[in-house]
């Protein structure tokens, strides 16, 4: 087995930077375009939330007529950090009279590459919280929201948002090198190993349990040694850290030639 079939057997597609980056910024401005006449009438705003393999996050929120308050950042997906894939997610929704994303509107409008980054995309945005807009002295719903989620490899943000936001996912610390072992190395196995736990108000892991591995149980030991070692600033809501339940992470073993 190879790490090309390791990669379509977990539904990575490798897309190039450039297309994406082209494809980005083209889309954001015709969906800032379109969505003009309807920001005229009071129905929505748009903005941009870059995230960085390294877990820096910022914003450009374009126009601002509803303020958003609070963002749990998304995670840049291991497999596709791992694979070095960059793309971005459109995502549109509406928010209730108190502010709150009405978590059933969220819908995809696009993406790319496709299957990768929606999942992150969609959990963030269900978990926005808006100033309530106002009007006649009312708090009113707004529809039409939209956002673009936009991963990007390389340390390309000028306005980071606080390590220490009222708001905020786990963040990594560290990576943990498994150990390969000594009986797939001389037969120069190769495979991966992924993994789930929770990460604890703590910042540690708990609960390691295998997801998918291949060949057999060969790396499994190794995988989940190194994954019990990671250490994460854990995920900050309204200030106080709690924990993060579905945390992934794919170890790949490929042998030195």
């Amino acid at each position: 087995m190879n790490i090309a079939s390791v990669a379509n057997k977990v539904g990575i597609q490798l897309v190039a930077n450039l297309m994406i980056f082209a494809g980005l910024f083209v889309y954001v401005q015709s969906v800032w375009a379109q969505s003009a006449s309807v920001n005229q009438s009071a129905q929505g705003d748009s903005g941009i939330i870059t995230i960085s393999a390294r877990g820096t996050v910022s914003s450009n929120l374009g126009r601002n007529e509803n303020e958003l308050l609070g963002i749990v950042a998304p995670l840049y997906p291991v497999r596709a950090r791992q694979r070095r894939v960059d793309g971005w997610v459109l995502v549109s929704f509406s928010v209730n009279e108190d502010g709150k994303v009405d978590a059933e509107s969220i819908v995809v409008v696009d993406s790319e590459p496709s299957g990768i980054f929606e999942r992150e995309s969609i959990r963030s945005a269900s978990q926005f919280e808006f100033r309530p807009r106002i009007v006649d002295g009312t708090a009113v719903g707004v529809n039409g929201l939209q956002y673009v989620f936009s991963y990007l490899m390389d340390e390309r943000v000028s306005v980071a948002l606080p390590r220490d936001a009222r708001n905020r996912d786990y963040l990594p610390l560290n990576y943990i090198t498994p150990r390969y072992p000594s009986v797939a190395m001389e037969e120069k196995v190769e495979g991966y190993v992924l993994v789930e736990f929770t990460v604890t108000k703590e910042g540690l892991p708990r609960g390691v349990v295998i997801l998918d591995r291949s060949p057999s149980n060969i790396f499994n030991a190794s995988a989940i040694n190194a994954a019990e070692r990671f250490r994460f600033d854990p995920r900050i809501v309204d200030g106080n850290p709690v924990e993060a339940e579905g945390a992934q992470y794919l170890f790949t073993f490929e042998p030195d030639n």
